[in-house]
């Protein structure tokens, strides 16, 4: 992956494969919220293009990143804040595969130190951030990590108080934040770098500790009234299925 030539060629070739594979699963974990999932690629997508165009001198990839984030950006009103259109998993999983690519293909090198393998990881640290945020709270609480449920930092960043709009704007800006710490660790000195990815690292984890916190209150709450987390939302899906075939039913006695 990008200038990770430290590592032997087979274990550089799995890390690529599960950076891959988990770049398109965080991306699509991200889609559960109007423009989340979109806005938050399109973000990404800038910071690589402008990063490959300025400092790397690589027009391919940064042809192909900007053209991706103004696609996005076009695509955006339809989608946010309220949709009209949706990407579905298919559009949200394609997201995912460009990024995780674009960071494959692109040399990620400085004259000063070999950052190849964090700047992809940095520009794409909140999605990264959620997947990882979840899958711990769902071990730690004893429910399946493929099971879904309304436990992401989306939606615990709604339950804090915050309107879906503002949850979502405020993750835009977590992502900006992100791409302006990560050119300082790319074209800074070691000691600058360390301070940036230091406050990369302190963001992330206050923003989970907070979000975990949060997460088990609601999460004992569910479990006093016997109701799994995010089981609302699928009992209400269920019985939207239902009633149609009911009145169907009912029609037919008539």
């Amino acid at each position: 992956m990008g200038s990770a030539n430290f590592l032997p060629p087979v274990l550089s070739q799995l890390f690529t494969f599960f950076w891959i594979i988990g770049v398109i699963n965080a991306l699509n974990l991200i889609d559960n919220m109007n423009g989340l999932s979109p806005g938050v690629a399109a973000i990404i997508a800038l910071s690589f293009g402008i990063f490959a165009n300025i400092y790397f001198q690589n027009t391919e990839v940064a042809l192909v990143s900007l053209m991706l984030s103004a696609v996005l950006i076009g695509f955006l009103p339809n989608n946010f804040p309220n949709a009209r259109i949706f990407m579905g998993d298919s559009g949200s999983m394609f997201l995912g595969y460009m990024l995780s690519m674009i960071g494959v293909s692109l040399s990620w090198q400085t004259t000063d130190i070999n950052i190849g393998i964090l700047t992809p990881i940095l520009l794409i640290s909140y999605p990264i951030f959620d997947v990882t945020f979840v899958t711990i709270n769902r071990i730690r609480s004893g429910r399946p990590i493929y099971v879904g449920g309304k436990d992401h930092s989306s939606h615990l960043l709604v339950k804090f108080g915050f309107s879906p709009r503002n949850a979502v704007l405020m993750i835009y800006g977590l992502c900006i934040l992100t791409s302006i710490i990560t050119y300082y660790i790319t074209t800074l000195d070691l000691g600058y770098a360390s301070t940036a990815l230091s406050i990369i690292l302190f963001t992330f984890s206050v923003l989970g500790l907070m979000l975990t916190k949060l997460h088990d209150k609601d999460y004992m709450k569910q479990k006093e009234k016997n109701t799994p987390v995010g089981q609302e939302s699928e009992d209400v899906t269920r019985i939207t299925s239902i009633t149609p075939n009911v009145s169907k039913k009912y029609n037919k006695i008539d």
